[in-house]
């Protein structure tokens, strides 16, 4: 049956409509590396266009924008026009546009030159999910520590770099590869060293009270506070555990020195394996072989 309606190509006046928007149907919304979903054209398009109010859709074909609304035809780039009498919007294709909207034109030419990005976009993606398919581990291993950087608020180039490559090309090269394998074997391997001290590690925690400390000072240093300043040190004691107090007033203690005191000693909250002593006395320092 022959079309009567307004909107139909016999009946049409080019000066009743006017262009508001267009969107590729196969401009479908993606996730970015981020994971934030973003929406295809069509929704973005149509949501801005039908928000205006009073507008509605003419769909003189019963269909959901996939056809033209004047000739009926399948359409993959659609542009919206708004027929001014009725305020109700049409889906066209661009052969019933036949140019008599400048910037719709514009419009398909810009789309079609986007879609041609979006292959090539599709094409990077599909080589990047090949790639990680085939290099899991490498892929794991620069996510992890890039990751790892942004926490620690530091910048790692060597992995963001290679992450932002495969983004951008789809995959890596192979000496590019190899390289990041090889530092997966380097921190395996410090892992395992890691784990390996350990489990070997036998935990001495800080006597408390009254004690003897035999050890080697391991550090010094002035600490300045509103009271004055103090000459402090840092000992590690023969047993194992570390204790951090001021230097007895009778030694001139150096980093390196071995010596020994009586004084009070108090675990840290933190780290049993750390104390804090107060009130150094016979102290002696092993200078020559002999305690002085």
């Amino acid at each position: 049956m022959a079309r009567e309606d307004i909107h139909s190509p016999k009946n049409l006046a080019t000066e009743d409509y006017a262009y508001v928007g267009s969107y590729d149907n196969e401009a479908h919304g993606f996730t970015d590396e981020a994971g934030n979903f973003h929406e295809g054209q069509r929704l973005t398009v149509t949501r801005r266009v039908m928000s205006v109010e009073g507008r509605t859709w003419a769909a003189t074909h019963g269909h959901d924008g996939d056809q033209c609304d004047h000739c009926g035809a399948h359409l993959r780039y659609v542009a919206l026009l708004l027929h001014t009498p009725t305020n109700q919007v049409l889906h066209v294709g661009e052969t019933c546009l036949d140019n008599r909207f400048s910037r719709a034109t514009a419009d398909f030419h810009t789309m079609r030159k986007q879609a041609e990005l979006d292959r090539a976009q599709q094409r990077i993606r599909k080589a990047r999910e090949a790639y990680t398919a085939e290099n899991q581990d490498v892929v794991d291993h620069l996510t992890k520590n890039r990751d790892r950087a942004k926490a620690g608020g530091f910048n790692n180039r060597f992995y963001a770099d290679l992450l932002s490559k495969l983004w951008q090309y789809g995959s890596l090269s192979e000496k590019q590869t190899d390289a990041v394998r090889r530092n997966i074997a380097k921190d395996n391997e410090r892992d395992e060293t890691k784990a390996a001290e350990a489990a070997a590690h036998v935990v001495v925690e800080v006597p408390e009270g009254t004690q003897v400390v035999t050890g080697e000072i391991l550090n010094t240093k002035t600490v300045y506070t509103d009271y004055g300043s103090a000459y402090k040190m840092l000992v590690k004691d023969d047993r194992g555990f570390k204790v951090w107090g001021t230097v007895p007033e009778s030694r001139d203690c150096v980093a390196g020195q071995r010596i020994t005191f009586t004084a009070s000693l108090e675990r840290s909250k933190d780290d049993p394996e750390f104390g804090f002593f107060k009130r150094p006395r016979k102290a002696g320092v092993l200078i020559d072989g002999t305690w002085q």
